[in-house]
């Protein structure tokens, strides 16, 4: 939550707009060298919005020690009171996320409306999402679909997902998949390299009329070389089912398949049973297949369920209590690493 914030001060290690740039510039160095009190009374001497929403970001980041987020305050709201849409920006992110004081969407919402009229597209975003979350009219709808498509013309990443996602839905328009694509495409080249798993995911569940894995799997190679790890389950899927998989196509599937495991993905732990029960790249393996088809289970996969049943009846009962053991034992070491599960209700995942 504070990166938010502090992305939203966007000046605080740049100085643009209309300030002395040689002073401004003299503060900025002496920030960049870490000597932030000196860069604070420097912006303080200049005064305006800018180097005013600097004083704040500085507060908010903890780099004097720890955050000051009453001053941080104090310094936004006197930057917005000089029409900064910045600093109105932040203070929406301050009171949406309650930081340093109670959270009031009420209030929250009003910053952002404040920042959106002077035409900052994540502002435009904010007050769409809000007023989509609780629409009271369809004028409301309207308004913030408006707002959304303004963000997205600016090119603001997450305005070009969501409009992607309410075309490729038909949520609110029209579905058109092709003209979501485009949106994802530009949100990708805009820097947000899950947009790229979701172009893999429409070619490959043919969302325009036809399946392509070609272009899946180019997709989510993509993504993964960005290190969207969702993607991995995906392309290893693509690869070992392929008929025609050589021995380098099985390897690499194998490889992003344990990799995607390893990070908690619960099909690739499913697949990776698989991949151990039929034995195509790697010797076939029955325990090394209860292992992970035990914990694609817990996480909700229902077909592992079954493999694992069957991988239980060649094992017997003494193995399988010793691999539900083991499996408990990683799940306990190693789920505090950060994941979210999708089939789980409220993402509770708790190992029987």
């Amino acid at each position: 939550m504070n990166k938010l914030i502090l992305l939203a001060t966007l000046l605080i290690w740049t100085a643009t707009g209309r300030v002395s740039a040689q002073t401004a510039e003299d503060g900025v160095k002496l920030a960049l060298e870490g000597k932030f009190p000196e860069a604070m009374a420097v912006w303080e001497a200049i005064g305006d919005a800018i180097s005013l929403r600097n004083i704040g970001g500085v507060y908010i980041s903890g780099v004097l020690g720890s955050q000051n987020l009453e001053a941080a305050r104090d310094y936004l709201e006197r930057a917005a009171n000089m029409n900064d849409a910045q600093a109105m920006l932040s203070l929406g992110y301050i009171h949406l996320n309650g930081a340093g004081t109670p959270a009031d969407l009420a209030t929250a919402k009003g910053w952002f409306v404040r920042a959106s009229d002077l035409g900052l597209p994540e502002a435009k975003y904010m007050v769409s999402q809000l007023i989509l979350d609780r629409p009271n009219s369809e004028s409301d709808v309207l308004h913030a679909i408006e707002l959304l498509q303004a963000s997205a013309n600016a090119g603001f990443p997450k305005s070009l997902v969501k409009v992607g996602d309410l075309l490729r839905s038909g949520t609110y328009t029209e579905q058109d998949v092709n003209k979501a694509l485009s949106y994802y495409q530009a949100a990708a080249d805009n820097g947000v390299a899950e947009a790229l798993n979701t172009i893999g995911d429409i070619y490959l569940f043919a969302e325009l009329g036809e399946a392509d894995t070609g272009k899946a799997l180019t997709a989510y190679n993509r993504a993964i070389e960005k290190g969207v790890k969702a993607s991995m389950y995906s392309a290893a899927f693509l690869l070992y089912s392929s008929p025609d998989a050589n021995q380098n196509t099985l390897s690499r599937a194998y490889d992003l398949a344990k990799t995607a495991a390893l990070a908690w993905d619960e099909k690739a732990q499913l697949l990776l049973g698989r991949m151990y029960i039929e034995g195509r790249y790697i010797s076939r393996n029955m325990e090394e297949a209860f292992f992970w088809l035990d914990l694609a289970a817990s996480a909700g996969v229902f077909e592992a369920h079954h493999l694992r049943a069957l991988a239980a009846t060649e094992l017997g009962s003494k193995a399988v209590e010793k691999l539900h053991a083991r499996a408990r034992m990683w799940f306990d070491e190693n789920h505090s690493t950060p994941h979210t599960h999708r089939l789980l209700t409220n993402n509770q995942h708790r190992f029987q």
